[in-house]
């Protein structure tokens, strides 16, 4: 009986160590994220000499850590094309924004989603893989891997593509595609 006593305190020495131990590493998770997002704006007060000096590698560490609107938007434009939404795409660009193909240039988003519609309801199995992101400023360059299925005569396409994408107001003002399909 005693020695089932005690195996019982020992399992509740271990949890009670278990619980402190998981604890003190949320605790210091916590304090890193914390120092990584507000010790970039803490510093240059308490050290304005030397704050900017040390503030750079904390700086870019924050930025990497916080999701690009624009990179999101290409992530939300693969998606579209993958699920055959041409809503959601043309919905990615401003009122006056063109997307501009080899040979074509359509303007505005409605022009944008009806030529998105027509290229859908004729090709099926759009896969596209994303291998580059490049911003610069207000540009996105994009290099991509596509390919889709023509539904009428079952024609595979493959292209590598690069896309140079300009925002204004977290909206495309313009997609201009550079298409490489040999």
């Amino acid at each position: 009986m005693a020695e089932r006593h005690l195996s019982k305190l020992r399992l509740g020495g271990k949890l009670a160590m278990a619980g402190v131990m998981l604890a003190v590493s949320l605790a210091l998770i916590s304090m890193t994220i914390l120092t990584v997002l507000l010790l970039p704006q803490i510093l240059p007060t308490l050290l304005p000499a030397h704050g900017s000096a040390l503030l750079a590698p904390m700086t870019s560490m924050a930025q990497a850590a916080q999701p690009n609107p624009m990179h999101q938007a290409i992530q939300t434009a693969r998606t579209a094309w993958i699920t055959g939404d041409a809503d959601a795409f043309a919905a990615l660009f401003s009122e006056t924004g063109e997307f501009v193909v080899p040979g074509q240039i359509y303007r505005g988003r409605e022009e944008i989603r009806a030529v998105t519609a027509a290229f859908l309801e004729n090709h099926a199995s759009v896969q596209i893989e994303i291998h580059r992101l490049i911003t610069e400023g207000n540009q996105v360059a994009v290099e991509w891997h596509w390919e889709d299925t023509e539904t009428a005569t079952g024609q595979r396409t493959v292209a590598d593509d690069v896309i140079v994408v300009d925002f204004a107001a977290g909206q495309i003002t313009r997609w201009r595609e550079y298409i490489d399909a040999t």
